[in-house]
């Protein structure tokens, strides 16, 4: 091979080589700024998820701790008079669940035993401890309860408070706001981040339609 041959090659191999030098570490540079800004970006979408989410938690939990301050609703319960139950909250349900919301909105003893629906009255008197795990502990503990459960009508987003009578325990009262598809395109709108939700079928918890 002759000598200008050898330069040339040489030329071009350091060139080629050159290139490489600079051009991989800045394609990797790019990869790694990319990731860190779809980590940042799905970090964000994924704190303003859980922002409106417990945000809403606390709305059903203040709602329900409002209702238990009700002294009529607390004698009510503590005699299990659905009828004043039904007079003191059903007739403005349908107003509360189209400017609220609200999906649930039930009243429960102090074993867990639902009293009286107001968002379904013909059905009271069934046994939740089974898979209501956050009523029993309201009961239980005394204590108000937020948190995403399921229940015979869905799930949805929970606040359970204890309700008293004369310094008795006297049960719970629950409120529950709606998690649906709706909720989900909330807070998706307006941004490339999609959401999905995946819910287990259960067994263990007959739906109102199955009955």
């Amino acid at each position: 091979m002759s000598l200008r041959a050898r330069i040339i090659i040489s030329l071009i191999v350091s060139s080629f080589l050159a290139i490489l030098i600079v051009t991989v570490p800045l394609f990797l540079g790019l990869e790694k700024v990319s990731d860190e800004g779809t980590r940042r970006e799905l970090n964000q979408f994924e704190a303003r998820v859980h922002s409106e989410i417990e945000g809403r938690m606390q709305l059903a939990l203040t709602a329900a701790q409002t209702v238990a301050s009700v002294s009529d609703a607390q004698r009510a319960l503590a005699e299990q008079d659905r009828e004043t139950l039904d007079k003191l909250f059903a007739s403005d349900f349908r107003k509360l669940a189209s400017e609220a919301g609200i999906a649930q909105f039930q009243f429960h003893t102090p074993e867990a035993t639902s009293v009286f629906r107001v968002h379904k009255p013909e059905k009271y008197g069934d046994d939740l401890s089974g898979f209501r795990h956050s009523v029993v502990a309201a009961n239980k503990t005394r204590e108000p309860v937020s948190g995403l459960e399921r229940g015979r009508a869905g799930i949805g987003i929970r606040g359970i408070s204890p309700v008293s009578h004369d310094g008795a325990h006297v049960g719970t009262v629950e409120i529950g706001l709606k998690f649906n598809t709706d909720l989900i395109e909330s807070l998706t709108e307006g941004g490339d981040s999609l959401l999905e939700v995946y819910l287990l079928p259960d067994g263990d918890i007959s739906s109102f339609s199955a009955n």
